[in-house]
């Protein structure tokens, strides 16, 4: 519901473009992380981003890609997000 707002009221690219900054940021946090709550206010943030990035990013595929291709960038998206669980 908030990602849903946020894209209506940013538009999909600037609100891929501002969460990705707080994703780099949480990233950065971990990498620089001292200690044990760092890693976790890290990792919060970064699980805040992706829960957050997870509805954007189908979306603003969808809106950009032709119609004829459209279906094609979407089950490949899928099939990325399934291999990337997969593997780990």
């Amino acid at each position: 519901m908030i990602s849903g707002y946020l894209m209506d009221r940013l538009g999909r690219r600037a609100s891929q473009i501002l969460l990705s900054v707080f994703y780099i940021g949480g990233w950065t946090i971990i990498g620089f992380a001292g200690n044990i709550h760092f890693i976790l206010l890290g990792r919060f943030i970064t699980g805040f981003c992706q829960g957050w990035l997870g509805p954007l990013g189908p979306v603003f595929v969808g809106e950009i890609s032709s119609p004829a291709y459209r279906g094609l960038f979407l089950a490949g998206l899928s099939l990325s997000i399934a291999s990337g669980v997969f593997m780990s």
